[in-house]
């Protein structure tokens, strides 16, 4: 069986659905050697085919669309081929090689999202490559596809034109999750082989995208995944609510299956986040609790939850609370077996955070926002309404008055003191924390200018922000989105 790539991709498939949701190093591992046997059994039977010419058709197609621009986001296509008796059926690749190329387009569409997990210092380079890779397998068998006309199920199967048409509407989600900078990387593939990409990224495609997967959906009511797809999709374009429906029928759905613990897990991190977004949170924070309980405080997820768990008492100024989780985070992430495994961007974001709470021994969380920071770092904010958003800008503002008040302060015992025992005030790194949130906030309400005074603010101040080491990457990464 482990000879047909349809089974292998099967077997890969769930091995990789099993480590988006537990995160866990072992589940990864084994889903990479998969993957790779997957990869290695498609290549073996287009190997084998007799069909060899398949750069023939593929290349001139490329010259041929370069000179015009089609309005859609889909490949360029060759044209229909014509009846022409006995010949014609022979001028067609033959279906076991087209869905080959779809089982290894899959594949690299897998690699790809796996790299986007890992959040590695190669992250860029590798799924750039690993969706050009899928997008020139896509590419190829929908331009063979749309070569057969209406009579195409006569020479493919119907499952591959589905998969086609599925990879190619998960590659532009994925595209439109890409750091602006990666994606021009991406664009400028795409440009060379579409011309069609800068309608990539519009809301409009979003909401198509919804319309698919819950058509989809009703095909297979009893999928998990598409209702998983769908809840992030449509908190993408802000439909909370028809979220926390998929969510809860995902819950539903996963009672008694398989990957019951690893859904019902999931469904637990997506309601939290929901809960923050609607800045509802003790109800996120007891969601996060539940997550946290029901794993076991034994991985990089629960620590994730732990800490999302304190911030939402943050907020709602309940510090004692809050110090208390911080404090069990900091412990554990310097438990020596523990630190090999945290490798990602999330963990050590939140190691440096911690970091720098305790070495102002908790005395200044007044002047911080975690939870609004952890919304920022997952890039969120464009997810918000209008009014959450408001209330978070004022949130910010009242940390900046209590700053300035703060350094007005210090500044008042100077000039009656002579050579006081206490430090000049040092705040830059609250106020660049703050004035960062408040940049990211204003572009997602589209007051794109309002946000260039803070980018600005923490650019020329740069040189004062001496530990917190993630701040300016990230105001890099904002500034090609402002």
């Amino acid at each position: 069986m482990y000879r047909d790539p349809l089974y292998a991709m099967g077997i890969a498939f769930m091995l990789f659905m099993r480590t988006t949701m537990t995160h866990d190093n072992s589940d990864y591992q084994l889903t990479l050697k998969s993957v790779e046997m997957t990869i290695c059994i498609a290549n073996k039977q287009i190997k084998k085919a007799k069909y060899k010419d398949r750069k023939k058709l593929w290349v001139p197609s490329i010259t041929a669309t370069s000179s015009h621009f089609k309005q859609s986001i889909l490949p360029p296509t060759l044209p229909i081929a014509k009846m022409d008796g006995s010949t014609w059926k022979a001028s067609f690749i033959p279906n076991s090689i087209l869905r080959a190329s779809v089982v290894r387009a899959e594949c690299s569409l897998i690699l790809a999202i796996l790299q986007m997990t890992q959040y590695n210092n190669f992250f860029g380079i590798q799924c750039i490559s690993y969706l050009k890779k899928a997008y020139s397998d896509y590419s190829f068998v929908w331009q063979q596809y749309k070569r057969m006309g209406q009579e195409y199920t006569r020479y493919i199967d119907r499952e591959t034109v589905s998969a086609v048409h599925l990879g190619l509407g998960t590659l532009h989600l994925i595209f439109s999750c890409l750091p602006r900078k990666q994606a021009r990387t991406v664009l400028a593939y795409f440009i060379f082989m579409s011309t069609q990409v800068p309608r990539l990224c519009t809301i409009d495609l979003m909401k198509t995208a919804v319309d698919c997967l819950a058509s989809a959906q009703k095909a297979y009511p009893n999928s998990c995944f598409f209702l998983l797809y769908l809840t992030r999709v449509s908190r993408i374009v802000r439909n909370i609510a028809l979220s926390d429906q998929f969510i809860q029928s995902a819950i539903n759905q996963a009672q008694h299956e398989w990957m019951e613990t690893a859904v019902l897990n999931i469904c637990q991190f997506e309601m939290g986040q929901n809960f923050a977004l609607q800045l509802d949170w003790e109800s996120a924070a007891t969601c996060f609790e539940r997550l946290r309980s029901d794993r076991g405080f034994n991985s990089p997820s629960s620590i994730i939850a732990r800490y999302f768990e304190g911030t939402c008492y943050g907020m709602m100024e309940e510090h004692t609370r809050s110090i208390l989780a911080f404090a069990e985070v900091h412990k554990f992430l310097q438990h020596n077996q523990f630190e090999a495994s945290c490798a990602s961007s999330i963990n050590e974001f939140i190691k440096q955070r911690i970091d720098f709470f305790q070495r102002n021994g908790y005395q200044n969380l007044e002047f911080c926002l975690p939870a609004l920071e952890m919304l920022l770092v997952w890039n969120v904010f464009d997810q918000m309404g209008k009014d959450e958003l408001n209330s978070c800008l004022s949130k910010i503002e009242k940390v900046l008055s209590k700053i300035h008040e703060r350094e007005r302060v210090d500044y008042t015992i100077r000039l009656h003191q002579l050579m006081p025992s206490t430090n000049l005030p040092n705040y830059y790194e609250h106020r660049a924390v703050a004035m960062l949130i408040k940049a990211s906030i204003l572009n997602s309400a589209e007051r794109y200018e309002e946000s260039i005074a803070s980018i600005n603010w923490i650019m020329d101040n740069k040189h004062q922000l001496a530990t917190e080491n993630w701040i300016l990457p990230v105001t890099y990464w904002g500034k090609n989105n402002y």
